[in-house]
């Protein structure tokens, strides 16, 4: 594991994670890729811009080293809270959903399952590159780890 500090400090890890990379390594996982862009952010959209620039160039250095050593690369993201139109209704999107979308071949959106424990939640494609079925698996957290529900 690789700790990160700050979105500079992610960016210059991700840049030198080729370095990492050997014949044993089969996935690169980055959790909540997102954290250090959103405490980043500002008012200026001068400044946005170049973080959503060196997002995107991130998620390309992600991309190639997937394609040129056969990895999975795994990447969580945040979600926020998004108005929809005039009945003050929130939902939830993930946060620099386009740049995401854009790099990512496969996305899948994991939500609690209504009226439910929070151990039991419900995974749906939401993007996929080949033809497949979009159903949503319901699952389960456990001490083992991820158990389908039947």
């Amino acid at each position: 594991a690789l700790p990160i500090f700050s979105f500079e400090n992610q960016s210059e890890t991700i840049e030198t994670l080729e370095k990492y990379i050997t014949d044993k390594t089969k996935m690169i996982i980055v959790d909540t890729i997102t954290t250090q862009y959103r405490r980043t952010l500002s008012e200026k959209s001068e400044k946005n811009i170049l973080l959503n620039k060196d997002l995107n160039r991130q998620l390309a250095i992600l991309k190639d080293l997937a394609i040129q050593f056969n990895l999975i690369v795994l990447i969580t993201n945040q979600v926020r809270g998004v108005m929809k139109g005039g009945n003050n209704e929130n939902s939830m999107e993930p946060v620099a959903a386009a740049i995401l979308n854009y790099w990512s071949d496969y996305e899948i959106r994991l939500d609690f399952l209504p009226n439910r424990q929070m151990s039991k939640r419900i995974a749906t494609i939401t993007k996929h590159t080949e033809k497949s079925s979009h159903l949503p698996i319901e699952y389960r957290l456990t001490d083992e780890g991820i158990q389908e529900m039947k």
